[in-house]
């Protein structure tokens, strides 16, 4: 899905001058959104992919799980919108900002929810409900942006995409070289502040009251979910071809094409 809304794919999405770029995403998003509540024939091929997803990770699920899932996935979607606009502005966004839309846009609560389906269990909704773990789950996203856009710069520079690395180069006006140690460094603290936090998660279940079948979902949800999550995401930036200098040039080239189109 990333692919399709951003990068030489994304391009089709929206003319090079960018005017009209956030309508044109803003409609398929609207598109593929509404499967969540209908799951009938939709038109675009992404729309129906998604619908095929949806409808297979929901079965089974209880009908909060499916409410906060949905919430969960508009709000991915939503993400790209801002994206788009994002891009089509003159100016580029403060880093903060944008790491603040990436939140959005990584797809990690998603992924976190996915996570209960395939591990058959769900987290307890007081639990998910509480600081500590909303803290959690937002270091979790943020550890993957950061790792995310360390190996993903020199795609998205050659491609035009908005990076975080860039940004804190242009805000800080240092060599790349020191921005990539400085997003090092962001990923360094807030693993540390993960780790120091997840020490309050048994006080948690006992403050909550939550019998042994509870707090068994919520360790399964630290372990299996928010920690999987971030050495998942790690690995797969580390051996997938997409954030290779070859990927970054064929990218490069392909949205030339587009553009002369």
């Amino acid at each position: 899905m990333p692919t399709h809304f951003c990068g030489p794919a994304g391009s089709r999405l929206r003319p090079v001058s960018g005017t009209g770029s956030s309508e044109t995403v803003r409609a398929l998003v609207r598109e593929v959104a509404s499967t969540l509540d209908d799951p009938g024939p939709a038109q675009h091929p992404l729309a129906r992919a998604f619908a095929d997803l949806w409808g297979r990770s929901a079965a089974g699920m209880s009908g909060a799980w499916r409410a906060r899932a949905a919430t969960d996935w508009r709000r991915y979607l939503d993400g790209y919108v801002g994206e788009a606009h994002a891009r089509s502005r003159v100016r580029p966004p403060a880093s903060a900002d944008h790491l603040a839309l990436r939140t959005r846009t990584i797809g990690a609560l998603p992924v976190l929810d996915l996570a209960e389906r395939v591990g058959h269990y769900e987290c307890p909704a007081r639990a998910l409900a509480s600081p500590l773990l909303g803290d959690l789950r937002q270091l979790a996203a943020e550890v993957v942006i950061l790792d995310n856009d360390i190996v993903s710069v020199e795609k998205e520079e050659a491609v035009g995409e908005i990076n975080l690395v860039l940004l804190l180069q242009g805000e800080r006006r240092c060599s790349r070289t020191a921005a990539m140690e400085l997003m090092r460094t962001m990923v360094k603290e807030r693993a540390e502040r993960f780790i120091e936090l997840e020490q309050g998660l048994p006080a948690l279940a006992e403050s909550l009251g939550l019998d042994e079948a509870e707090h068994t979902a919520l360790e399964r949800y630290d372990h299996d979910a928010l920690r999987t999550l971030m050495r998942g995401a790690h690995d797969w930036h580390q051996s997938v071809e997409r954030y290779g200098d070859e990927f970054a040039e064929m990218c490069a080239d392909a949205v030339e094409r587009v553009a002369e189109r």
